[in-house]
């Protein structure tokens, strides 16, 4: 009978390098638990996403019809992966009856896992939501990055796989994170902003959950998800007469119409922005008592339409018509608008210049 010679790890190896076959081809034979219990997860987590995607269809566009809007308005370039992170979200963070999908998924199949450290971090998924993250350290062989919540500053080790070789340190990056071990995992995948970009989208999302309703990020990313996304893709998000606390209804009123005035004569939102903006910083300061909101809509168009004029700028004449209200009325608060607000203007029309040359 034929016997193979077992090979101790401290006998020499037997390609002949001189060396213990612990120290030479033994040493790519050692594979920790920790690597064998994060590559389970990755399949797992891949598995749980064609779950989805496959029990849960229809429910994935009464999680996003509200937002078809947006998804009308989307560049083609972005509309796929618009349509993917969406659905990551959904996955995570919308009930579907009582449960997540996520949450549903661990609890049917997260007892059939033999390791006992696989099925508690399947348990700890049940508990993830999306992020933002500065990328403080890269390792030299790119195998692994730690990130930092801009909300919590808690840091994770994540591991950076081939397709994803891009990001430095410094970086900002967007995506769900998994609990692996020792690690971290992005679920699938995630997106990156270089460093140049990274502090002022940093400022951006965390003015945004300034600004919400909502005291813990957890429930912020949660319920906001779709709108820091369209920070973290456009830069900034449609500023909305919502966006600010008013002290009068009629103050409110006021804005609300300004907007949709503005948007149906085509008027970019950043534009409407602005508008809405200074119209806040005049309420803040002067407080009006207003009885007739038309004479302050028709002021703040044509004060808006003056710093940025377009091919169908009114007059008011004109928007004396279209409110109901006198010329000279508009001309008084037009007047008013802008001896508080001259500081804001003047900065305004200046950029219009610088931009212009």
């Amino acid at each position: 009978m034929f016997y193979m010679k077992v090979i101790g790890r401290n006998d020499l190896c037997t390609c002949g390098s001189g060396k213990k076959y612990k120290k030479c081809c033994g040493k790519s034979a050692v594979v920790s638990i920790d690597e064998i219990v994060e590559n389970e997860l990755n399949d797992i987590q891949h598995d749980l996403f064609q779950y989805a995607l496959h029990m849960y269809d229809d429910f994935f566009d009464e999680a996003l019809e509200e937002y078809s809007d947006i998804f009308d308005e989307l560049p083609e370039d972005v509309y796929d992966l618009f349509s993917f992170f969406s659905r990551v979200w959904v996955i995570s963070s919308i009930p579907a009856d009582e449960k997540t999908i996520l949450e549903e998924y661990v609890d049917i199949y997260g007892s059939k896992y033999s390791r006992p450290r696989t099925r508690d971090l399947l348990q700890r998924w049940k508990g993830v939501r999306p992020s933002a993250y500065t990328v403080t350290e890269v390792d030299e062989k790119r195998t692994y990055m730690t990130v930092r919540d801009i909300f919590t500053e808690e840091e994770h080790q994540v591991r950076i796989y081939e397709t994803e070789t891009g990001v430095e340190a410094g970086y900002f990056v967007f995506g769900t994170l998994l609990p692996a071990g020792a690690n971290s995992i992005f679920f699938p995948t995630y997106l990156e902003l270089p460093t140049e970009f990274a502090g002022d989208m940093r400022k951006m999302i965390l003015d945004l959950f300034e600004k919400s309703s909502e005291t813990n990020p957890v429930d912020f990313m949660s319920k906001e998800f779709i709108n820091v996304f369209m920070v973290f893709m456009f830069g900034k998000s449609a500023v909305t007469a919502e966006d600010y606390e008013w002290k009068t209804p009629k103050q409110q009123e006021v804005a609300e119409m300004f907007q949709i005035r503005m948007k149906e004569y085509g008027y970019a939102e950043d534009i409407v922005g602005i508008g809405l903006s200074l119209w806040h910083k005049y309420c803040d300061s002067k407080n009006p008592r207003i009885i007739k909101t038309g004479i302050y809509e028709a002021a703040l168009v044509y004060m808006v339409e003056k710093i940025y004029p377009n091919d169908s700028i009114s007059t008011q004449e004109e928007l004396a018509e279209e409110y109901d209200v006198s010329s000279s009325s508009i001309s008084s608060k037009f007047k008013e608008l802008e001896k508080v607000l001259q500081d804001e203007i003047a900065e305004y029309e200046k950029q219009q210049i610088e931009a212009a040359e």
